[in-house]
């Protein structure tokens, strides 16, 4: 592999037009806190921050909706707020429903999407609701606007739970809202856990835009998904890529180290046999001599995957991958990008690919302190200085960004959440 490199870091400023001087705190109308855990933008800048509203009783899904200034948008929901438990009857309703992940749909419609609880048996189901634009159930969705997604051909009965649910269970082990993709025809693929007790066994649940399981999918509406022989497994994000495959990420360990995985799926919801090996690529391909991580992934042209991540030397990792796994041997010589942020232990969690220049954002955070960090590359990999006053990095003087939060871009403009609060930042040259 190519040698680290550092990359230094202009100071990132946060935008005094946006909440409190760029701060969002977030003061839900009940009592209870709010826990953000993802969040998303419509066309006309509206923010969409879903997560858990922690309560004395039932943890609720949660999504709250602001205006471009930052102010809470009275026109959605109850006087700019949503709260809601997953339930599908004849069944019972579910104790504790959490939203980790919130989609807005070409419509204008919005996807919530979480695990959720059954006081009865604290194993994890998936809960799924859609809303209209101004917060409403979609009642043409599921059964009354909610689906609940069990782990398939399992029985509850006497098996025991790896976690028992809290009121301060917001994340599954996928933090920060990562389960959920949309393909461009409109099905919602989701990344669960098909087995919550130890060994973990993740698989994909596909469902049809009207929440009905699409059973075209793998002959069954899930797919499990393959750990190529590596323990301890967890799976961090989902995306769909070019031509509705769909594309999952993570680690496990093998050999003594952690090893990155990739698994690319059809839209059909078979491995993609011309992906890698089979439709699996694990990094490094040969004994690890070190942790490798994949914790996200971007779409860039020419059907190419980005994968950020970090490796056992706390250094930030990129990878960008043909069609067919291989290296694209135009990003960075074919090798993967290994760098610090201002020569400090960093890490890659998301990226991001703007258009048309192919540019690549990488969102991030240092290790020491958990600042945030905002990267920008040129589609070759190199470090773009031309971004702000000769640096391709800002750091945000924010601490203890949580690096698998999630971020989002519009004009210039990044938008990211520190639990427990939200920050918008300016971006210079964009």
């Amino acid at each position: 592999m190519n040698p680290t490199i550092d990359i230094p870091s202009h100071p990132g400023k946060l935008d005094p037009s946006f909440g409190d001087a760029g701060e969002v705190i977030f003061k839900p109308p009940v009592d209870g806190h709010f826990d953000p855990a993802y969040m998303a933008l419509t066309p006309a800048g509206q923010s969409l921050i879903c997560g858990t509203l922690v309560t004395q009783n039932n943890p609720l899904y949660a999504c709250i909706a602001l205006k471009p200034n930052g102010k809470v948008d009275t026109g959605f929901g109850d006087n700019g707020w949503v709260f809601g438990l997953y339930k599908n009857e004849p069944t019972p309703f579910f104790n504790s429903s959490h939203a980790e992940n919130v989609a807005v749909l070409p419509d204008g419609k919005i996807l919530l999407s979480g695990n959720c609880f059954f006081a009865e048996n604290p194993l994890a189901y998936y809960g799924v609701a859609r809303l209209n634009a101004d917060g409403s159930l979609d009642k043409s969705f599921g059964k009354n606007g909610t689906v609940i997604v069990d782990q398939p051909g399992h029985s509850r009965k006497g098996r025991r739970p790896r976690f028992a649910p809290s009121a301060s269970l917001t994340l599954s082990s996928t933090a920060g809202g990562r389960r959920m993709c949309v393909l461009a025809d409109g099905r919602i693929v989701l990344l669960i856990e098909f087995e919550s007790t130890l060994p973990i066994i993740y698989g994909l649940a596909c469902l049809m835009p009207d929440g009905s399981l699409d059973k075209q999918f793998n002959d069954t509406g899930y797919a499990q998904i393959d750990n190529a022989g590596l323990e301890q497994v967890l799976y961090e994000g989902v995306i769909a890529a070019h031509d509705d495959t769909i594309s999952v990420c993570g680690s496990g360990l093998g050999d003594g180290y952690y090893t990155a995985i990739l698994n690319k799926f059809t839209g059909k919801g078979v491995l993609d046999k011309s992906f890698a090996n089979n439709g699996v690529l694990l990094f490094p391909d040969s004994k690890p001599e070190s942790d490798f991580l994949f914790m996200g992934m971007a779409v860039q042209p020419n059907k190419r995957l980005l994968v950020a991540g970090l490796n056992g030397e706390a250094q930030a990792l990129l990878l960008s991958l043909e069609p067919d796994g291989k290296a694209n041997i135009q990003f960075n010589r074919g090798q993967p990008l290994q760098a610090r942020i201002d020569d400090a232990p960093s890490m890659w969690s998301w990226a991001m690919v703007s258009q048309p220049e192919a540019r690549i954002f990488v969102v991030g955070a240092t290790m020491d302190n958990y600042d945030f960090t905002l990267t920008r590359l040129l589609s070759d990999g190199k470090p773009d200085e031309s971004f702000s006053n000769g640096k391709a990095a800002l750091r945000y003087n924010v601490r203890n960004y949580k690096a698998v939060a999630p971020v989002q871009i519009q004009g210039n403009r990044v938008y990211f959440i520190s639990r427990p609060n939200l920050y918008c930042g300016l971006l210079p040259g964009v």
